[in-house]
């Protein structure tokens, strides 16, 4: 058949095939580790385990960074075979052992990671292994992704929430339950002009699956009563005032899901976007607080955002100084907004003083700048002193920034940057990378921080996203491929996807 479509294609056995993709594996990956090598930037990881359908156990690093062009890349490392036990100094042996063998062990900024106990407890060896910088300030951060999600799972579990939702999953299943009710359904919907689509059911581990859900059933909220009052041969009754209810909590959980899309991005640099979206949600949180039906679930998921961030790393504060839409001053004021809610919660013993992780967000510039300094070979005063004009009044993040000021007392790249006005650019299509290499001349000390800060992602989606390619090639028809072939698999499909 092959030869009738081409008499000139000449077959090949799956031997040949293994070989060849074993050579192409080899050769592009001496061509990214020369990539790396004709790099000065820094590198941004992420690490996590998962388990196969074979029953084994895997490890997955990918790797971040900003290349000389100032595009986003990221490749992934590793996809290696970690059979037990998966403790800390073994996850820490492996990492260290490919940063070696691509060439970069001396040149990772920032890890991130979930929040999995063994991963967190690798990072101290991590930290001595791989020389963090500037003591490992900025050397680890954990999942914004999974911290959102946790908040969101929290409010789901509350008893009140959990049995309405309980109601809708019943009402779906009694829709699709038979051909004949899904018609009677279709048909009440056309009767009343409302197009019909499909009714979807929720997964109980993606909390995005019950925001769908819901999505799904509010354009029929006026139909569904009636549609359970024609069924005779079930119990469920539903009142129809849940659907405002619901609505309400739709949009509450809208905001997570805006925030979860955003800091999935592998391409584009994510750390600047931590602080907007921490002051945002803050803002959400106190609007729907004094709501009765979302009481009990905005305290359940503002217990979970407290406990995450009170103390919000320094990677993300710097990020933030680094936006131009942002800089010094709007710092200052996003943290203030933050902190305020956070304390009006009463969940802290101490009060958080948003002064205090100011001041220790310019010292970690400065250090950060005096290190960057030896390495651009400039000379300029780098220490940082800021008097600051609040603009918190306003809602939006970034007009309520531009409304900020700041006066740096000395002369450095810092006080050149701060002195001139911010970027007046409030949509998601800002390319903050492109703006940064148009200004790396005016500061370069500066941009190569940006280099080095703005390349490890805010998420483990990338991780994430390995393990869905893995799972896609060891499938259960086809659950015996050897593990350095899988890797290959993986990478080889990885890399040529990044290049194209």
């Amino acid at each position: 058949f092959k030869t009738r479509l081409n008499p000139q294609f000449q077959g090949f056995s799956r031997k040949t095939a293994r070989r060849f993709g074993f050579q192409q594996f080899k050769e592009r990956k001496v061509i990214l580790v020369s990539l790396f090598e004709s790099t000065s930037n820094k590198f941004g990881l992420t690490f996590d385990c998962w388990r196969g359908v074979d029953g084994d156990d895997y490890i997955v690093v990918t790797c971040h960074w900003i290349d000389d062009k100032w595009v986003m890349q990221k490749r992934i490392l590793a996809f290696r075979l970690f059979d037990p036990p998966h403790n800390a100094p073994r996850i820490a042996h492996l990492i260290t052992s490919v940063c070696v063998e691509y060439g970069i062990s001396n040149r990772i900024f920032s890890i991130t990671t979930d929040n999995a106990s063994n991963n967190i407890a690798a990072i101290p060896a991590l930290k001595s292994s791989l020389n963090a910088v500037v003591g490992g300030v900025f050397f680890h951060t954990r999942c914004i992704c999974h911290i959102l999600n946790l908040c969101v799972q929290d409010a789901l579990r509350i008893e009140e929430l959990d049995d309405a939702l309980g109601y809708m999953r019943k009402l779906v299943n009694l829709v699709k339950k038979s051909s004949a009710k899904r018609l009677i359904f279709k048909q009440m919907c056309q009767s009343r002009g409302i197009p019909f689509k499909s009714l979807k059911i929720d997964c109980s581990t993606r909390w995005n699956s019950t925001l769908n859900m819901l999505r799904s059933l509010l354009p029929y909220k006026q139909i569904i009563p009636s549609f359970l009052t024609s069924q005779i041969d079930h119990n469920l009754f539903i009142d129809s005032t849940i659907f405002t209810k619901f609505e309400t909590l739709c949009e509450l959980l809208s905001v997570f899901e805006k925030y979860t899309l955003t800091f999935s991005g592998s391409y584009y640099p994510t750390n600047h976007l931590v602080l907007p979206a921490l002051v945002s949600i803050s803002k959400v949180f106190k609007k729907y607080a004094d709501v009765n039906f979302l009481k009990e679930i905005v305290y359940a998921m503002s217990d979970k955002f407290v406990k995450y961030f009170v103390s919000i790393p320094p990677l993300f504060l710097i990020s933030a100084i680094l936006d131009p839409r942002i800089k010094i001053s709007g710092l200052h004021t996003g943290l203030k907004v933050f902190c305020e809610y956070v304390n009006s919660l009463h969940l802290l013993e101490v009060d958080l003083n948003p002064d205090i992780m100011y001041d220790s967000a310019l010292t970690s510039l400065n250090s950060l700048y005096d290190l960057f300094e030896k390495e651009t070979g400039n000379s300029k005063s780098t220490n940082v002193d800021g008097s600051v004009v609040d603009g918190s009044a306003t809602d939006d993040f970034y007009t309520m920034v531009s409304a900020s000021e700041t006066t740096i007392s000395k002369s450095s790249e810092i006080a050149l940057y701060t002195s001139m006005h911010q970027v007046q650019h409030k949509g998601d299509d800002f390319d903050i990378l492109a703006w940064w290499n148009g200004q790396a001349s005016v500061y370069p000390t500066l941009a190569a921080i940006v280099l080095a800060s703005f390349a490890p992602p805010a998420s483990t989606v990338a991780s994430e996203s390995a393990f869905s390619l893995g799972g896609r090639i060891l499938t259960p028809k086809r659950s015996r491929l050897l593990d350095t072939t899988l890797e290959m698999c993986v990478c080889l499909k990885d890399w040529v996807a990044a290049e194209q």
